[in-house]
């Protein structure tokens, strides 16, 4: 197998990655202290590209109306 060098908008994907997993390892935590958590959370955000973001949002959006939180259209 050949070795492959790394593009910067490979390492850029990564980044996106590695910060989705740490949010999710956040939420699937035994933390109780809602003050950490949602320093931790926006400490995370903090660090993702304006993309990435919105479909964050949208994502949120989506799990609100599922469960009921916001009435869907």
């Amino acid at each position: 197998m050949a070795d492959i060098e790394p593009t910067p908008e490979m390492i850029a994907q990564f980044m996106a990655g590695r910060a989705a997993v740490k949010l999710r390892d956040l939420v699937i935590s035994d933390e109780q202290d809602i003050g950490k958590f949602h320093a931790v959370a926006e400490s995370i955000k903090a660090g993702l590209s304006e993309d990435v973001l919105k479909e964050l949002e949208k994502h949120n959006e989506e799990v609100a109306k599922a469960i009921g939180l916001i009435p869907s259209a």
